[in-house]
């Protein structure tokens, strides 16, 4: 089964408890998230994977990483920081963060005491699309801040559609007003495209290049220029960082792993603990509601 293709709507996690939340304790049950069950796509190629209101629990954390999609977070209140490079960056309470996906590795931490509040979501657009975290104060922007009242709205609906989606798609057109995009066009945009529409099948840096006519070499070379990494880690990123999302929405090992292209649930296990330094049970057990 292609779970590119599934028919079910997102499920939304309240306080009564849903299949997306497992056995959560409780402290982990007080917000609201939305999950998407496969990536929507839009007019613009922005693919909207999940989001929520959340007040974080005090073991959250983003793990140093880098990441298929990027972060949307307007911060409401609490103490975090963005990490990296040995650095550390505070986010500031009423900002608008947007944060970039690969070739870019960085982690998220709080203060327990002071958890982080805030209204989030996961998405997918062009991978550079920023050139590193993006701050925006959108106090004097009366239309950005009624999307963002919009947004926490959203949250609280009972049978969300797709209201959640269109609000993400036009917070970023109104920042793309302020903040510069990179809008690269790519020389492989077309095999970019490929690769989204077949992670679900076999595929090799070999058979990519065979496929657009390319040497292997050449390939490679060419690819790993245009997105600062080679053709086989951009598969390993993208796979993984779509296949966490989908645990994290409720689906199966069995569905992220015929959706994402795994030969099987052990070769999907040991790319996962990898990646993550966490069996997939540990890593759910921490961040199936967290931003």
């Amino acid at each position: 089964m292609d779970v590119r293709f599934l028919k079910e709507e997102r499920s939304i996690i309240d306080s009564r408890g849903t299949r997306d939340q497992g056995e959560l304790p409780p402290e982990k049950r007080q917000q609201k998230s939305l999950f998407f069950p496969e990536p929507r796509a839009s007019f613009d190629d922005l693919w909207l994977f999940s989001g929520g209101d959340l007040v974080c629990w005090a073991e959250w954390t983003v793990r140093k990483l880098q990441y298929g999609y990027h972060r949307l977070y307007y911060v409401r209140g609490g103490r975090a920081w963005y990490i990296t490079d040995g650095k550390r960056y505070a986010l500031k309470q009423g900002h608008l963060y947007l944060f970039p996906a690969y070739p870019h590795c960085y982690g998220i931490e709080h203060d327990p005491k002071e958890p982080l509040n805030v209204l989030w979501c996961h998405f997918e657009l062009h991978p550079g699309l920023v050139n590193d975290l993006i701050e925006f104060d959108p106090a004097g922007d009366e239309q950005i801040m009624t999307a963002l009242r919009l947004w926490a709205d959203v949250t609280g609906l009972e049978k969300p559609g797709n209201e959640l989606y269109h609000i993400v798609s036009l917070l970023l057109h109104l920042l793309g007003r302020s903040v510069p995009f990179a809008y690269t066009d790519h020389p492989f945009g077309e095999v970019e495209k490929y690769i989204d529409r077949h992670l679900s099948e076999k595929m090799t840096v070999e058979t990519l290049a065979a496929r657009f006519g390319y040497s292997r070499a050449y390939f490679t070379r060419e690819f790993t220029k245009a997105y600062k990494m080679s053709p086989g880690t951009y598969l390993k990123i993208l796979r993984m960082s779509r296949a966490t999302e989908m645990l994290r929405s409720g689906l199966s090992v069995d569905d992220v792993c015929s959706g994402m292209g795994y030969s099987d649930k052990k070769v999907f296990f040991r790319a996962f603990k990898a990646y993550h330094g966490v069996t997939t049970t540990e890593f759910l057990e921490n961040n199936r509601t967290g931003p």
